[in-house]
């Protein structure tokens, strides 16, 4: 019985021994192709409603910051980690209404999609970001007043509403939002679902009263040129992100054995 009980001890001392299985993160940002920029519009009595388009952007300016946050986000929880980065929109089912689909029915399609990535002997997770609708509300701006909705990553450009800016007392109409309306999740492909999901509604604004200079060119989409537009969408994915990813990352340590 000694002889036996020596023999499990030596076994499970040896595999304690061996190196971790690294976990493998696909990271697949369905956010990063698109802008979506509303318009505010008077309506009856005082609400405000919005109009807008889309803006696609297929060279995925955004991919990239994306990935990095992500990275960095895993990284302390799970210092093994080894990761893959999706460069592709195409063959992504519903990429265009994946505002409205059900978070299942998303894991489940991206499963499949990316079912040549996907080996059943490694540990692997699904690292996605999908846009939500979520209404839009900034801060400083009178809530009471309704302003839309929107989604996923833009900007929201509004020259109708009266904004004092507190700390200087300047006084203009109008201003330029800057918006992220997303959910970050961790798919466990193995079981087809979401493991963990994090909602990210922030946004901010740029006053026109902020900026006279530039204000003089009366529209708030000229208080930032097309590089800070870019800045402003990128520094709001990583501040985001990386109040998400901890968070996410219980998702992983929950499932560990």
């Amino acid at each position: 019985m000694n002889k036996i009980c020596s023999g499990v001890l030596l076994i499970a001392t040896l595999l304690a021994a061996l190196p971790a299985i690294a976990a493998e993160y696909i990271i697949a940002p369905l956010i990063g192709d698109r802008l979506n920029v509303s318009y505010a519009r008077s309506s009856t009595g005082s609400n405000l409603g919005a109009s807008g388009e889309v803006l696609k952007f297929p060279n995925l300016p955004w991919d990239n910051a994306i990935a990095t946050a992500v990275i960095d986000g895993v990284t302390p929880a799970d210092p093994q980690a080894n990761f893959k980065q999706l460069s592709f929109r195409e063959g992504l089912p519903g990429v265009d209404t994946l505002d409205q689909a059900d978070e299942a029915d998303i894991a489940a399609a991206l499963v499949k999609t990316l079912a040549p990535l996907i080996d059943p002997a490694k540990k692997q997770w699904i690292v996605a970001l999908w846009p939500r609708r979520a209404d839009h509300t900034f801060q400083g701006v009178n809530t009471s007043t309704g302003r839309g909705r929107g989604s996923g990553l833009g900007f929201y450009i509004d020259r109708l509403t009266y904004i004092t800016v507190e700390d200087t007392r300047a006084s203009d109409s109008g201003f330029l939002g800057v918006f992220a309306y997303f959910d970050v999740a961790l798919i466990d492909p193995a079981a087809r679902k979401v493991a963990a999901r994090q909602r990210i509604v922030a946004n901010r604004i740029y006053p026109m009263a902020d900026s006279p200079r530039k204000a003089e060119k009366g529209h708030p989409w000229e208080l930032l040129d097309d590089g800070e537009k870019y800045l402003a969408i990128r520094r709001t994915l990583v501040e985001q992100l990386g109040k998400a990813m901890p968070e996410l990352m219980k998702g992983v340590a929950a499932a560990k054995p």
